[in-house]
């Protein structure tokens, strides 16, 4: 279940990555940038869905035990 902010209620499915959602996944995070950042690219979403990252990577090795699902 979910909760807007009007205070309805609807419900929200959720389930496991698959690889045939990638280019979905692109359109939200792209969808969610901010202007003037690059877009997202198929390596990007791989490097953060195997836990790394580029620019702060240092603090991605503080996490225990990441998943993505």
């Amino acid at each position: 279940m979910a909760s807007t902010s009007s205070g309805s209620v609807s419900q929200l499915s959720v389930r496991s990555y698959e690889a045939g959602d990638e280019q979905a996944a692109l359109d939200l995070i792209d969808a969610d940038r901010l202007p003037g950042q690059p877009p997202t690219s198929a390596a990007m979403l791989a490097e953060a869905l195997a836990g790394r990252s580029p620019v702060d990577g240092s603090r991605w090795a503080d996490l225990d035990g990441l998943v993505t699902r």
